[in-house]
């Protein structure tokens, strides 16, 4: 059987280093304060916008408290980017963010806590409002799914981003990562292995049609709760906004999982925050020595009961 890995395993130093988070209590009520070590689940904060403020704030899972716990990094109106995107650099986090006439800005959070660095444009000469939708797959990878009018699908194009960690501006083109994908996005790439995406009520995993071939293939890989929108982030667990606009945290049960090609269970929620937010942002995580970017074969599944069914044209 293929191993594709079905857990992100984060670096053991960082629930050190989100211990040391003071939190906002506003969600609840409460006054700010230290959460200890086990009160949080081992893991780097994420990202939310302020449906009303637009503020950016950082956000912890600490799943003993109940919920996930916001602190505000930033007090610009988040709400006016058309994508922000996120990759962790050690202890330090750079968020990109696309504006509406197509500007893509760097900026860098030194540490868990502290608040965003200096926003520094980068690859100007490139119209980046021209790509569908944005995303990094790994520090220094920039990638843009463009449109295709025709039956091929889209390519999925990726960029370079020279001294991506001190906010140099420098871009350039790179092979694609793929070519044929029809999605409306990419929500997170597993160096070597499967990339992932959300769209209508599924989940989907998207594999390389064949070795030697750039062509994508895309299955289900779970049902979403009803009424959440703009599902971000790795397996196992993602994240997005309800209908009241709180933050939600899915899982899936991957007990007794025998198929490589997806996990075909219901996600879940398993935890919410109060608030109302527009947008989650889930940084990605390191290479683990994986460059440049590539998205691994479809395996193939030989058990009798394991699903078979490519995504649907209409991506519902």
């Amino acid at each position: 059987m293929a191993t594709w890995p079905t857990r992100r395993v984060w670096p053991a130093h960082t629930g050190r280093v989100v211990a040391l988070l003071l939190l906002l209590g506003g969600l609840v009520g409460f006054p700010p304060r230290a959460v200890a070590a086990t009160d949080c689940a081992a893991g780097p904060p994420l990202y939310a916008v302020d449906s009303q403020s637009g503020h950016l704030s950082e956000v912890v899972y600490c799943p003993t408290r109940g919920g996930l716990l916001p602190t505000e990094v930033d007090m610009g109106d988040w709400r006016t980017y058309r994508d922000v995107f996120a990759v962790r650099d050690g202890a330090a986090t750079v968020v990109y963010a696309l504006t509406s006439d197509g500007e893509l800005w760097w900026r860098r959070q030194a540490a868990v806590g502290a608040q965003l660095g200096v926003p520094v444009r980068i690859g100007a000469a490139i119209d980046w409002s021209l790509y569908g939708s944005l995303f990094v797959s790994q520090p220094g990878y920039i990638h843009g799914i463009q449109p295709d009018l025709g039956i091929a699908g889209g390519v999925v194009r990726t960029f370079r981003h020279y001294d991506w960690a001190s906010g140099g501006a420098s871009v350039s083109e790179d092979r694609p990562l793929l070519t044929g994908f029809s999605g409306p996005s990419i929500t997170a790439v597993w160096p070597g292995g499967f990339a992932e995406t959300n769209a209508g009520a599924y989940h989907f995993r998207i594999w390389r049609l064949r070795p030697g071939s750039s062509d994508a293939v895309t299955y289900r890989s779970g049902l979403l709760p009803a009424g959440v929108t703009g599902v971000v982030g790795p397996e196992q667990a993602l994240y997005g906004v309800n209908s009241l606009g709180h933050l939600v945290r899915l899982e899936q049960s991957t007990k007794g999982v025998l198929c490589d090609r997806v996990i075909d269970y219901a996600w879940r929620v398993t935890a919410e925050s109060g608030g109302s937010y527009a947008r989650v942002v889930v940084p990605e995580g390191p290479s683990f020595g994986v460059a440049p970017p590539s998205v691994g074969v479809d395996p193939g599944d030989s058990a009798p009961d394991c699903p078979r069914d490519v995504a649907p044209w209409e991506w519902q």
